[in-house]
């Protein structure tokens, strides 16, 4: 009896170790991703600025880089399936490395345009093997760790990859920039491939490959599922808010108010560290606090940070409210993680369906949020932001409720046109 007790035990300690040891290297290869994320976000648009691109071509390069979220996605996810995540992760990282060594060769926009939608493909791939990654061990971690990996991407895209970019930007020119970030992803991936624990092994029941028919469907079918919708919409408004308040910010900072780079990090710095305080040490509140009111508070402090933010010229203003927005980011991320964790499908499915939903969004968001700021001016650009948050709100209020869902959608979309014909009425930046 006591020797079949020990067994279990030592097995049970065994499988906790495999898990730690899986997590952790999750955590640090998401970190580097996310650095470099961060990084390539910020040098990009900067980039295309030095080399005389519009408004909208900024808007239209940086969300290039997202197309390949939702272009890659499904493919990505079948090739998960059948191939695991590690091979897949390790072949998309060394394509990655080769696209952004590459980027000095643009010249112009347009070849600019381009190269970023090749590294936008190589991104997406990389991010859905993360994410696969990441939903797997979700069942297994406590509360206070599921927001760790989203928190820990956030630390690199939001916080350190800016920095580094300023840094690089200011004191290496973006040629060596460009060719460091590149040299990052190439170290790390080698580290994967020969230094990591191989956790990646499948079990009998992963090795039956599924038709590639089978996947489409069963991937379709699981749109039925509703956390796993409202978890997919509320990835988006975290992928809408970051991809475009980082434009914003940069067409703000730079371009109409003539302030340096640093600044811009500086914004993003607030930002990001506010979201990591919140992800990392606020895990209790879910303990106190329902998802239903977690969701609805954090979309209020993130709509009520945005209104502020766009009619503020001052820089420590906007510096104060960017700290109260990714106070509510991050309890967005908590919530929602939580949700993921509690949705029983394949990981690599649900990877790919929430993948190509932040996916669509991370491309389109920066190009109508550019033509937004082109045609009206930054306060509307700003502003724009909110409504997708308050159909989260009614969302979460009126989910078993369609027709009230869909009178809510109507009146917002009038709000939003009345609030536009009176705004663009005032003087622009």
């Amino acid at each position: 009896m006591r020797t079949e007790l020990s067994k279990q035990i030592s097995k049970y300690e065994i499988s906790k170790k495999i898990i730690n040891n899986s997590f952790y290297n999750l955590l640090f290869q998401t970190i580097i991703y996310g650095t470099v994320a961060g990084n390539i976000s910020l040098i990009v648009p900067l980039y295309a600025l030095s080399i005389h691109a519009n408004t909208v071509q900024v808007g239209l390069i940086a969300g290039s880089r997202g197309m390949g979220h939702f272009l890659l996605v499904v493919p990505v996810g079948i090739l998960l399936d059948r191939f695991g995540i590690k091979k897949v992760f390790i072949i998309s990282s060394f394509l990655s490395f080769l696209m952004i060594l590459n980027m000095t060769k643009a010249a112009n926009p347009s070849l600019l345009l381009l190269l970023s939608l090749m590294e936008g493909l190589t991104c997406s791939a990389r991010q859905t093997s993360l994410n696969a990654w990441a939903f797997r061990e979700l069942p297994y971690l406590k509360n206070s760790q599921k927001g760790w990996y989203k928190g820990i991407c956030s630390v690199g895209s939001t916080i350190l990859g800016p920095i580094m970019g300023t840094f690089l930007v200011e004191k290496a020119g973006f040629n060596l920039g460009f060719k460091i970030v590149a040299v990052i992803v190439l170290v790390t991936n080698l580290l994967e491939m020969f230094f990591a624990p191989k956790l990646f092994q499948k079990s009998e029941k992963d090795n039956e490959k599924e038709s590639i028919f089978k996947s489409l469907l069963s991937m379709i079918t699981m749109l039925k599922n509703k956390k796993l919708l409202l978890a997919s919409y509320s990835e988006s408004l975290n992928t809408i808010f970051t991809s475009s308040f980082r434009i914003l910010i940069v067409l703000l900072v730079v371009n109409y108010m003539h302030k340096s780079s640093s600044t811009v990090s500086f914004i993003t710095f607030c930002l990001g560290t506010s979201y990591l305080i919140f992800v990392f040490i606020f895990g209790f509140i879910l303990k106190y606090l329902s998802s239903k009111i977690i969701y609805i508070m954090s979309s209020m402090i993130i709509s009520f940070s945005l209104i502020i933010i766009a009619f503020n010229k001052n820089i420590i203003m906007i510096c104060i409210f960017s700290i109260l927005a990714g106070a509510g980011l991050g309890l967005l991320s908590l919530v929602n993680y939580n949700t993921i964790s509690n949705i029983k499908e394949d990981s690599g499915k649900v990877s790919g369906v929430i993948t190509f939903s932040t996916g669509v969004v991370m491309c389109a968001s920066p190009m109508v949020i550019s033509c937004i700021v082109s045609m009206f001016n930054m306060k509307i650009g700003f502003l724009a932001l909110i409504p997708p948050f308050i159909l989260l709100i009614a969302f979460i209020i009126f989910k078993n409720d369609l027709t009230k869902l869909l009178q809510i959608l109507i009146l917002v979309i009038i709000l939003f046109e009345f609030i536009f014909n009176i705004l663009k009425k005032l003087v622009s930046f």
